[in-house]
């Protein structure tokens, strides 16, 4: 999972993120590597990647919460009404 942090190519981090949904088997450090993504990739569509692969685990109290803090991190408008619309 954090292997998609290392992608340089925004194509291939979405990617990543997009296989996601795949996995069954998820725990803290994975919905930690999605928050992280979430509130650090330099890119807006990875960031929307992120979240759209966190919005299936947001009945996750810990999801949830992290969730809510990352809507005071987001600078891009896009990802914050994203968030609200994702949490209301």
């Amino acid at each position: 999972m954090t292997s998609i942090l290392d992608q340089a190519s925004v194509t291939e981090r979405i990617r990543g993120l997009t296989m996601t949904s795949q996995l069954k088997n998820t725990d803290k450090e994975f919905y930690s590597t999605l928050l992280l993504i979430l509130n650090s990739d330099s890119d807006v569509n990875v960031r929307m990647a992120a979240m759209n692969a966190l919005a299936n685990f947001t009945g996750n109290e810990y999801v949830r919460r992290e969730l809510v803090k990352s809507l005071g991190l987001q600078l891009s408008s896009l990802v914050q009404v994203s968030l609200i619309d994702l949490l209301s």
